[in-house]
Formats: C-alpha cells, structure tokens, sequence
C-alpha cells in the first residue's frame, strides 16, 4: 500500500484510464447557477474514522476522469464544428506537462485562440460546493480573457454521462471563496 497517494494513484488507476477507451459520452452543458440558495452555514463537526490516503485517491479517480471527459467533449465539439486541425492540439496539459499550471485542458475557441479550463468534478448536484486553490484562482485573475472552469456535476462514470456548467474569467468575480485551510507560519517575535 503506497503512503503518496500521487504514486498510488500514477501506477495504479491513471495508467488504466489512460490505456482505457472511454467512447460514447454524454455531457449536458447547463446554465451557471445563480448562488442565491447557498447554504453557508456551518458544519457541526463530530469525531470520525477516515482512511484520508483512501479518500485522496477516490478524488483524485473522480478528477481524472472528470478531466478525461470534458477533454474528449472538448475534441468532439472542435471536431464537430470542421476544426480538426484544432481538436488535434487539444492538451490534456496536467498529464503532459504536470499538475500546478492552474488549470488542466488547453483547447482552443473556433477562431483559434487558447482556452485555459480547469475542471471540477463531483458526483452531486449542481448546489455542491467544491475546492479550488490559490494557484488556480491566481491563474484566472491573470488570463482572465482564455481561463474557464468547467464544473462537471450529476457525473456518473459507469454511465458516461453528466452535466456541466461554464464560468469564464476572474473566478473571483464569479465565485464566493470562503477559505478553509491557510498556510501557516510562526509569527516573527517582537524586538
């Protein structure tokens, strides 16, 4: 049992998936919710027993296939539209090039420029919040013009299907960010 989920994760579940062929799709892109039914409360928390190494892998599972899916829709619809010559440039750049660039797919629009789209998976409705880090919400505020991030939701892998949304730009413009995790470090002592 590997204790870095990273590992586990690139010798087991993603060399599968990426030797895998995911055919038929069924993607649903849907309008962007409006937030107004947000439920901020907070979370009583209660004492429990988590395999967190187990749940980080089930995550990072859901996010690669996620990523797998809007990448292959992403070829389809340029492809669809007489691009070819654009769907073959499609990059599914946090396996090309690595996880951190801030976002995980560079497709193109139809006239040719770059899109930047970061994908966001879950297994629940389109009200689920979802987490998203300082880098990629640093890499929208400074592409603001080509980062997108799609929120893939209702995904249901042993169907091949699920709905999207699309936001476009500044995720600060368009997301609350509550912060839930900081980095810490010890305050210098006064002299």
């Amino acid at each position: 049992r590997h204790k870095c989920t990273n590992c586990a994760f690139k010798q087991g579940f993603e060399v599968g998936l990426l030797e895998s062929n995911i055919n038929e799709i069924s993607l649903e892109l849907v309008a962007t919710p409006k937030g107004e039914n947000q439920n901020r409360t907070l979370k009583k928390i209660a004492p429990t027993s988590v395999d967190f190494i187990e749940k980080e892998i089930r995550n990072k599972q859901l996010g690669f296939l996620g990523e797998l899916f809007i990448l292959k829709n992403e070829i389809a619809y340029l492809n669809k539209k007489g691009k070819s010559d654009l769907a073959k440039r499609v990059d599914h750049v946090s396996v090309t090039v690595g996880d951190g660039l801030g976002y995980d797919i560079l497709s193109f629009e139809l006239n040719g420029d770059e899109k930047k789209i970061e994908v966001k998976t879950t297994r629940g409705d389109i009200t689920r919040p979802f987490y998203i880090t300082r880098n990629e919400v640093d890499v929208s505020v400074n592409n603001s013009n080509n980062y997108y991030l799609y929120r893939l939701f209702d995904f249901d892998s042993n169907l091949n299907k699920g709905k999207y949304y699309e936001i476009k730009g500044n995720l600060t413009s368009s997301l609350t960010l509550d912060a839930v995790l900081f980095i810490a470090y010890p305050k210098p002592k006064d002299k």
